[in-house]
């Protein structure tokens, strides 16, 4: 495979990746009213985290999604350095998964914010990609 071939591979990795864990991991989350209960707010969090990707095979948690993500294509984005950031943005989203066993850590605003930072670096990796 040529150098271009595999960088458009991973570009439509990326793209994906956006998808499901920029847009899927968010919207539960996102679309809650703002007064949503602690029961409500467990729940979509556990829709983003543990449901991100639904499939005939059933669902798959956004740390697998991001963990096979890495695997088959982190090191195309290595020397970038908003992909740096965007490891750091996803860790920090995937943290929250610890909220669900102790649910006085849930802030929805916080939630919201992380998750929603996710899809935002990407985009930028995106832009940046593009650019070149």
């Amino acid at each position: 495979m040529n150098d271009m071939s595999r960088e458009r591979l991973a570009y439509e990795a990326l793209d994906q990746l956006k998808h499901d864990l920029g847009k899927y991991m968010r919207m539960p989350v996102a679309f809650l009213s703002p007064d949503a209960s602690k029961e409500d707010l467990k729940q979509a969090l556990e829709m983003a985290l543990l449901q991100t990707r639904s499939s005939a095979q059933g669902y798959q948690k956004a740390s697998e999604i991001w963990g096979n993500f890495l695997k088959d294509w982190g090191a195309s984005f290595d020397e970038h350095q908003t992909f740096q950031r965007l490891v750091s943005t996803v860790e920090n989203a995937l943290s929250w998964e610890a909220a669900l066993e102790d649910d006085s850590r849930l802030n929805q605003t916080e939630i919201t914010r992380d998750l929603s930072q996710v899809n935002q670096v990407i985009s930028t990796l995106m832009d940046e990609l593009s650019n070149v």
